[in-house]
């Protein structure tokens, strides 16, 4: 039997799917991926057009897969069934029929988890949340994830997500300050490679980096953090190329606010988007084990 991760982003919907027996810590795993059609309008049909187009990369058989997980942003309820709140753009996620239709396809159970938490899995299961820090953990992409561990552990305040990216500021939220795909928006074909490398975007990038140090210096003041990981789309980016991220913001952050005994410490992961799949395909797993037993 095999599982299928799914990671549903602004930007492109991701896929992997892995063996029964496959060691998923070590999240090397090719990932296939489409152009996501969520927008304010977007309907059940169009996003159920677009798993469809993704998951006939895999050339998969409706008895072959035993459980899915999908990642996405948004406030998922605790059993991992739907979505409950979410970004305007994501609004058709809210409706149960795309599921509806995965699960019937493969006659097995999907469930559902935030993108930042997967991460998160993601993370452990590759070992990077280890010792007793209190890290902050920033998917970035069309938005801004966030999720907090404590000595090992996810730290959900009133059970409820740790919203960075929804605070608001007269000039925007921080959502939009962090998002790698409205940098990206500054090149003409929206290449977030360009914009990251080419002398032309210098001030763009620049002034980019100097909010997501504010970001991160105020989540680093509202919940007490050690550490930073920075992964999703922006990570990759960076990775593919070359550019270092990690250096300049943790120059950046040398210059901390008083509020601060000492500067955060930022950590640019090279898996990337990889990290929402792993929790992804983690969470299948586990949850198919857990309805055999």
């Amino acid at each position: 039997m095999k599982f299928l991760g799914i990671d549903i982003g602004g930007t492109c919907i991701k896929g992997a799917v892995v063996d029964e027996q496959y060691d998923l810590p070590l999240g090397k795993f090719p990932i296939n991926k489409v152009k996501s059609p969520l927008h304010s309008n977007a309907t059940p049909d169009e996003l159920i057009d677009s798993l469809k187009e993704l998951i006939a990369c895999f050339r998969l058989s409706s008895n072959e897969i035993a459980g899915i997980g999908i990642s996405t942003a948004g406030i998922v309820n605790y059993h991992g069934t739907k979505i409950t709140k979410a970004a305007e753009h994501l609004n058709v996620l809210k409706t149960e029929v795309w599921k509806t239709e995965l699960e019937k396809k493969f006659s097995c159970p999907a469930t559902i988890i935030n993108d930042a938490d997967a991460t998160a899995i993601g993370l452990a299961e590759l070992g990077y949340l280890t010792g007793d820090n209190a890290i902050g953990i920033m998917p970035i992409g069309t938005g801004l994830g966030f999720s907090v561990w404590r000595n090992g552990r996810r730290w959900r305040p009133g059970k409820s997500l740790t919203l960075l990216g929804s605070i608001r500021l007269p000039e925007g939220t921080y959502d939009g300050f962090a998002s790698a795909s409205k940098l990206a928006a500054n090149h003409a074909n929206r290449d977030l490679i360009k914009v990251l490398t080419e002398d032309i975007f210098t001030s763009e990038r620049e002034n980019y980096l100097l909010s997501l140090v504010k970001i991160i210096n105020s989540a680093a003041i509202l919940y007490s953090l050690d550490e930073v990981i920075i992964c999703g789309g922006l990570s990759d980016a960076a990775n593919d190329c070359s550019y270092p991220l990690e250096n300049h913001l943790n120059n950046l952050l040398n210059d901390f606010p008083p509020e601060l005994d000492r500067p955060v410490t930022i950590t640019v992961t090279k898996e990337g988007n990889k990290l929402q799949l792993t929790g992804a395909l983690s969470l299948a797993k586990g949850e198919a084990i857990a309805a055999a037993n």
